[in-house]
């Protein structure tokens, strides 16, 4: 049995402060995988949710020093899906790192 993991940011809630960028619509509460599918408007929302998150205005997000996102990891086998809670956030993923090292875990790309 194989269990992938994948990166994911959970959409928000409310809108975001209005960003100088696309920024894609998902429904609230719905999970953006972060890979190599992700067009400029996913990305926009991304940046658009970790700075509304952070209370950061948009244009100043790459100057933050430490930033966090509501999302985290999710592990999926075949019958169970294993999605983050409120204290797995995106910015904790490097204590994942040892994982994909497990013979029964694949990354999803």
């Amino acid at each position: 049995m194989a269990i992938t993991m994948r990166a994911v940011l959970e959409t928000p809630f409310t809108t975001p402060d209005a960003a100088p960028w696309p920024v894609a619509t998902l429904e609230p509460g719905a999970w953006l995988t972060l890979d190599g599918t992700c067009g400029d408007p996913e990305a926009g929302l991304f940046a658009a949710t970790v700075a509304d998150y952070n209370n950061i205005p948009p244009g100043e997000l790459a100057t933050a020093e430490h930033l966090i996102a509501p999302g985290g990891l999710i592990l999926t086998d075949t019958t169970t899906e294993i999605v983050p809670g409120c204290c797995c956030g995106l910015e904790t993923w490097r204590d994942w790192h040892p994982v994909p090292s497990c013979p029964h875990i694949t990354r999803c790309h």
